[in-house]
């Protein structure tokens, strides 16, 4: 039987196509990326490597910040073809296999949205590799897809080459199984009260069945990991932490005639009804009521 390929670069183009728009869009998000997270590192000379590189934006971020000695590594050459047009050191290449070969260490390295496509017997010896490859007073940024967000399925499924979600345990797991002793999973990305409303429903049900708390509900999470403790602390206090908090809201009982005064008083409010309006305004600081969810406020 002829060994079927698969053309990646239809999936990919999915999210990142070769033309200045998409260069714009994804600088502007890697930008933003690296100054939430603070994944810039502190010295610019710094021994950069990003391993799943596609056409080196990110590397372009990094450029553009200052970073002066950066490397990437990526198995499709159409992508290496786009990124070297940009003057970024851009190596055709297996991942796991560069690893093997290579002698370097690096000060940094970056695997965003890669994990997920290695096969999943390969990523205990990947993250050893990783062990290997990364100095002692550096660190790894590692961005994959969350299996506990209420669109996991969408992320799981909607690239044909992903064979796994993540957990922050599972992340965790394969890191201590490697060696390292410092790891920390972030949210992607602060979310604004409209999603930590329609998420907090998902929160309690972790909460009430499996006692879990202070969850990361965001599409990806973003994980640091080091082996150096100075290194560790050091972010931990520099690093502001994103916090999205879904205890802020409670499921609670609806009650008809609540839920009619409600949309009464919203009627009432948008169209202004002069004193009444005041009345409104009065109470709608008090209670923030959608549907069946309930803000708590104190």
């Amino acid at each position: 039987m002829q060994k079927n390929t698969l053309d990646y670069t239809l999936i990919y183009s999915n999210w990142h196509k070769n033309n200045k728009e998409s260069l714009k869009s994804d600088m502007q998000q890697y930008h933003t990326l690296i100054e939430l997270h603070n994944l810039l590192p502190k010295n610019k000379t710094s021994k950069i490597l990003e391993l799943g590189c596609g056409m080196g934006r990110f590397l372009l971020a990094l450029q553009d910040m200052g970073c002066t000695n950066l490397k990437g590594i990526d198995i499709n050459p159409d992508f290496i073809s786009i990124g070297k047009k940009e003057g970024i050191d851009l190596i055709q290449a297996d991942c796991i296999e560069y690893l093997e070969n290579t002698e370097e260490k690096y000060d940094v390295i970056y695997c965003l949205d890669v994990l997920e496509h290695l096969p999943k017997e390969q990523q205990p010896d990947f993250f050893k590799l990783l062990y290997e490859k990364i100095n002692n007073e550096g660190f790894i940024v590692i961005r994959v897809p969350n299996a506990l967000a209420p669109t996991a399925n969408f992320f799981r499924y909607d690239d044909f080459t992903h064979v796994i979600s993540y957990t922050p345990l599972t992340i965790d797991c394969l890191a201590k199984n490697a060696g390292f002793n410092y790891t920390i999973c972030r949210p992607e990305f602060p979310e604004d009260e409209e999603l930590l409303l329609l998420k907090a429903p998902y929160a309690q049900i972790f909460k009430l069945q499996f006692g879990l708390d202070n969850l990361i509900l965001t599409p990806n999470i973003v994980t640091i990991i080091s082996k150096s403790k100075d290194f560790f602390e050091k972010y931990i206090d520099e690093t502001p932490p994103i916090i999205n908090n879904y205890n802020l809201f409670q499921i609670s009982s609806v009650k008809l005639n609540e839920l009619f005064t409600y949309y009464i008083l919203k009627f009432a409010q948008k169209f202004s009804f002069g004193i009444l309006k005041k009345y409104i305004n009065s109470k709608l600081t008090q209670s923030y009521k959608i549907a069946i969810i309930k803000r708590n406020l104190f």
